[in-house]
């Protein structure tokens, strides 16, 4: 009687832990639950995410993608510019602002041990005039100095009308 208890409370803790890790979908409860639940779980699969041993431009996108996943929506370009990779992520205007329509975008590099930002503000139509663009960028040591950047880009974003307010309310950034 005590065994058949103890198997339930175990039950119970792995349905628990599968709800928190993401098998909530009927196509992954019926691939991954059960077998689960029934012990025939594949040992040899991958962990869910490995550490980051060694920083890359690669790395440092997706901390801040994390961190802001308003970012997503933007169009993603990849360049090498003297070997280091950079990340361009650019978006325009979902509706125009006083008649105008507006062209934001976010480059990220690493390399180093220096992130870089840049960011770049204009009109849409100012594309072929570099006087009327709006430039800023930093290189800082630290990750987290990077995100007081990428958060006063989006508040500009914001005011653009280039990402809706609701995406930039309160708890849709993570890590905050």
């Amino acid at each position: 009687m005590v065994i058949l208890g103890q198997k339930i409370k175990v039950k119970m803790r792995i349905k628990r832990f599968n709800e928190e890790i993401g098998f909530d979908d009927n196509e992954l409860k019926a691939r991954f639950e059960i077998p689960n639940l029934m012990g025939e779980f594949d040992k040899k699969l991958p962990t869910y995410s490995k550490p980051v041993l060694e920083e890359t431009t690669s790395s440092f996108v997706k901390k801040v993608l994390y961190r802001y996943p308003v970012l997503e929506r933007f169009h993603t370009n990849i360049q090498n510019i003297d070997s280091i990779e950079v990340y361009n992520l650019y978006a325009t205007s979902l509706e125009p602002k006083e008649g105008m329509e507006f062209y934001a975008q976010l480059s990220l590099a690493f390399n180093n041990s220096d992130y870089y930002c840049l960011a770049v503000l204009r009109g849409l139509e100012d594309f072929d005039d570099e006087d009327k663009w709006y430039k800023n960028d930093i290189t800082v040591e630290s990750v987290d100095e990077t995100f007081v950047f990428v958060d006063a880009f989006l508040k500009a974003c914001k005011g653009l009308n280039v990402v809706g307010k609701s995406h930039l309310e309160e708890g849709r950034f993570r890590n905050n």
